[in-house]
């Protein structure tokens, strides 16, 4: 374990800001992760101490890597394929049922997205027309706390 570590930089090295500047920061490159500074000084301590624990902590943090890499990939894709399928129906709408059609679609998907935001974190007022319908609903419902 201790021998996959970079060293440490020689004294002669630190008033050559040109050559660290050439060579770039230390760091130690797992697949996709990068230890830089003082992770890998504080890797090198824990390892000089007990090799098997450093050996683990950077599996743990290469698996924690590697999750996030995959989560971020699945993201994107994700948000492509949705991006694509939006397109696709507002073509749809568009070609089929018209301008006028498809900027009324929009606007009804979007009032429904901002009432359905509003329900779930709670920003509506009891004052409000939103608010009345919202209590008369509950009450309605059997909820006799609104």
């Amino acid at each position: 374990m201790a021998n996959r570590l970079p060293e440490k930089p020689d004294s002669a090295d630190q008033g050559d800001d040109e050559a660290r500047s050439r060579d770039g920061d230390r760091y130690l490159a797992i697949g996709t992760l990068h230890l830089h500074g003082n992770d890998l000084a504080e890797l090198r301590k824990i390892a000089s101490e007990n090799p098997a624990l450093a050996e683990r902590i950077i599996e743990q943090r290469d698996h924690e890597d590697a999750r996030a890499n995959a989560s971020y990939r699945f993201g994107v894709v994700s948000s492509l394929i949705l991006l694509a399928m939006a397109l696709a129906s507002f073509t749809f709408i568009l070609v089929w049922a018209g301008l006028l059609a498809t900027i009324g679609l929009a606007l009804a998907t979007l009032a429904i997205a901002v009432l359905i935001r509003v329900v779930l974190t709670g920003e509506w007022s009891d004052t409000s027309w939103f608010g009345k319908v919202v209590k008369a609903l509950a009450r309605l419902l059997g909820s006799a706390d609104v």
